[in-house]
């Protein structure tokens, strides 16, 4: 799939002998018929009259010095708001490694700020799932698009008007694969004789780019026919520090970290003198350490055996030094006779 932009000089009004090619962009999947060109401009001399029509072709979006230009005005249907064709001009003419049509995939859309997502998930568990516009996959999508089940990407998506989705949509962002996915629904889908459960995607509302306010796209679950692009696929390389971090390294340690574990190891060397003071360290660590673990919780949807078992020795770990934490707890509030029977 590739879309060819023809270049013309806007100041000069004539054609030039390049013809651009775009591989796997949203521009020929979302309008398929449109012929689209580019202006070149010079951004110290172009004026507003160079980027008048042009052989019966109109300015419909930009991004820096390029200007693109297409025969039947489609902006309007991608970004209502004309400023947003300059602000996410660029958006529809991303190529792309490698482009896909997805049909009846199956989204659930969750705001990244608030969790909100329509009453299929909690919101603090439904928020843990998307960031600003970072979304996931399933694993059998990820090996659609990559050949890989755990290579994150770089995506464009484009919406085309359909049931469940009366206008055009574009969004862009990262997809990490998540096994989950299989398992999160609020119901099952008859397709093709079979019944599938699950999500294809989970997309943040962050990552829908140009219809904002009622016009956005509200937080719920979508059966839909989407094409995605994978921009960029996530891989794993050695990176040299360089001199400027090798010859600063040992200062910042010296002056941000060693300060921190010297005054840690104080106090911990000092209370190990006093068994009430012990006590109340440990009491304090354990409670901090509760709190990080708290916020830091995520629901398990789907463990496997070993998971479980892992899960489950650390489970028996937290009660016994839940058990130690609420003796120490009680006797430092109280009558302190464990520590003086433990003295």
């Amino acid at each position: 799939m590739t879309l060819y932009l023809t270049h013309f000089d806007t100041k000069l009004r004539q054609d030039l002998e390049v013809s651009e090619p775009l591989k796997n962009c949203l521009a020929e999947y979302l309008f398929p018929d449109t012929k689209f060109a580019l202006g070149e401009i010079n951004p110290d001399t172009v004026k507003a009259e160079d980027l008048r029509a042009y052989k019966g072709m109109s300015l419909q979006f930009a991004s820096g010095k390029r200007m693109y230009f297409s025969e039947r005005p489609v902006r309007d249907l991608l970004y209502p708001n004309a400023s947003d064709g300059a602000a996410y001009g660029s958006l529809p003419f991303t190529p792309c490694q490698k482009f896909s049509e997805i049909k009846r995939a199956r989204v659930l859309i969750i705001d990244d700020s608030t969790g909100e997502n329509n009453g299929i998930l909690l919101p603090q568990v439904a928020k843990k799932l998307v960031g600003d516009c970072h979304g996931k996959m399933s694993l059998l999508l990820a090996e659609e698009l990559t050949g890989s089940k755990n290579a994150p990407i770089q995506f464009r998506l484009g919406i085309r008007p359909q049931d469940g989705c009366d206008v055009y949509r574009i969004a862009k962002g990262t997809l990490a694969p998540d096994p989950r996915l299989e398992t999160l629904t609020s119901g099952v889908l008859q397709l093709q004789g079979k019944v599938k459960t699950g999500y294809d995607l989970i997309l943040p509302t962050s990552s829908f780019k140009g219809r904002k306010g009622a016009d956005s796209i509200k937080p719920g679950e979508y059966l839909l026919d989407l094409g995605i692009g994978v921009k960029a696929i996530a891989s794993y390389g050695k990176q040299s520090l360089g001199t400027q971090v090798l010859v600063n390294y040992p200062k910042g340690v010296q002056t941000d970290i060693v300060p921190i574990i010297e005054t840690l190891a104080d106090r911990l060397a000092n209370a190990q003198s006093d068994l009430h003071a012990l006590a109340k360290h440990f009491v304090q660590t354990y409670q901090a350490r509760t709190i990080t673990i708290e916020e830091e919780d995520l629901k398990d949807f789907d463990l496997s055996p070993l998971d479980a078992l892992n899960k489950e020795d650390a489970e028996n770990i937290q009660t016994q030094e839940r058990v130690f934490y609420d003796l120490l707890k009680t006797d430092l509030e109280h009558h302190g006779q464990l520590n003086s029977t433990m003295a």
